[in-house]
């Protein structure tokens, strides 16, 4: 069992002031917090010790950065919603208070013991209670105090040793001694979970595990990265190659419907007739206005084979059918309309 002092009330003694040390070094500081505690795949998850601007300390369990759990607070500005406490122990969930809790004043006597929904007391408030426990900083003679739930005056229920050498000790007590899971909070930020049976102490996790587990993960995460770029880039090459082989097939089709020889690699294209009459009149596609038409870099559409459109010769009438000039004239393809499925026009 611990060696104890009297205790001695917050009117006495700043609490705030009391984990100075520890916070020389901290995990997370910004100017509105500063956290020390577990943080797990980049989040503050487990348990640990948040000191707010205005001057609150928190103390219990965090999930995905969110004060969630079980712990306790201590306001000196007073409880939220809580007239006349200065003490929260109880559950939380999202940085509210929530489930069952105890409200204890700046004496440490109890004031309301409920429920709270919503950071809210349900219950009537204040209400009577016949817990003996209380609230208090307690002086030890190997360790520098004791802060949270006392009966009889010994640490009993939840609270936090504050060591001379800035470590820390949070989790629950009975009759004078740690008991069940706790967390031990080095100076320097290392910790370890640990699970307290009478004289028994066995560890639970540690932040050397955790943070061989996340290394683990994280090259895991990379690695994964890395092949799908590495695929990625395998399937474009696949694609590329696949574009070119059709695009020698067309060139080849073609060129051979018009009697004209096509160089697939440079898109240069030999014709029997170059004159003008086998150029469209038009620099627009008439379907779709497209500006993409160049009949220097495609094959024009004329000849018979695969069902390509006839070169228009005007022999009186009303013209061509797909643009009503009645110049003698071929269509091409429209880069545009080749996209939509449309090849020639």
């Amino acid at each position: 069992m611990l060696s104890l002092a009297p205790s001695i009330t917050a009117q006495e003694y700043n609490e705030l002031y009391l984990v100075r040390k520890p916070f020389e070094q901290c995990h997370e500081k910004s100017s509105r917090e500063s956290f020390k505690g577990q943080i797990l795949k980049g989040k503050r998850n487990g348990m640990g010790y948040l000191v707010s601007r205005n001057e609150t300390l928190y103390v219990g369990d965090f999930a995905n950065n969110a004060i969630s759990g079980y712990g306790l607070q201590i306001a000196t500005n007073g409880i939220s919603n809580c007239a006349d406490a200065r003490y929260y122990v109880g559950g939380w969930q999202g940085g509210r208070k929530s489930g069952f809790g105890v409200c204890y004043t700046t004496t440490g006597d109890i004031i309301y013991a409920g429920n709270f929904a919503n950071d809210k007391p349900t219950d009537s408030y204040p209400s009577a209670s016949k817990s003996t426990r209380r609230f208090a900083i307690i002086n030890f003679s190997k360790y520098s105090c004791y802060i949270g739930e006392i009966k009889e005056g010994v640490p009993d229920g939840f609270g936090t040793l504050v060591l001379d050498n800035g470590d820390l000790w949070q989790g629950s007590f009975k009759n004078g001694r740690r008991s069940g899971i706790g967390l031990y909070l080095c100076y320097d930020g290392e910790w370890e979970t640990i699970n307290i049976k009478g004289e028994e102490a066995t560890m639970v996790s540690s932040s050397v595990e955790y943070r061989a587990i996340d290394d683990a993960r994280k090259a895991a995460l990379r690695a994964y990265r890395q092949s799908i770029r590495e695929e990625f880039s395998t399937w474009l090459g696949e694609i590329s190659t696949l574009m070119l082989e059709y695009q020698a097939m067309y060139n080849a089709k073609y060129a051979t419907a018009n009697g004209s020889t096509a160089d697939s690699t440079s898109g240069n294209y030999d014709s029997d007739d170059t004159s003008s009459s086998n150029k469209s009149e038009g620099t627009t596609c008439p379907d779709c206005n497209g500006c993409k038409y160049d009949s220097k870099a495609y094959t024009y559409a004329a000849g018979s084979a695969g069902g390509v459109r006839q070169p228009y010769h005007h022999t009186g009438g009303s013209g061509c059918p797909y643009c009503s000039s009645t110049s003698d004239h071929y269509h091409y393809p429209c880069a545009e309309c080749m996209g939509k499925g449309k090849v020639y026009w």
